[in-house]
């Protein structure tokens, strides 16, 4: 494996971690709630992330 493809899961597993603690701290509201009508909610973005697997 290259290490460009090394350094980038690394980067994705932290990122990981990242979004995961980050959703720990906030509830069900938040999660779907869209801060303007133009942008997409966090559960919005992480359905579609999941679906990218």
């Amino acid at each position: 494996m290259s290490v460009f493809l090394m350094e980038s899961n690394k980067l994705l597993d932290t990122y990981g971690n990242w979004i995961e603690r980050s959703m720990d701290k906030i509830d069900e509201a938040q999660l779907w709630a869209r801060m303007r009508q133009d942008t997409n909610s966090i559960g919005n973005l992480c359905l579609h992330l999941a679906g990218n697997e």
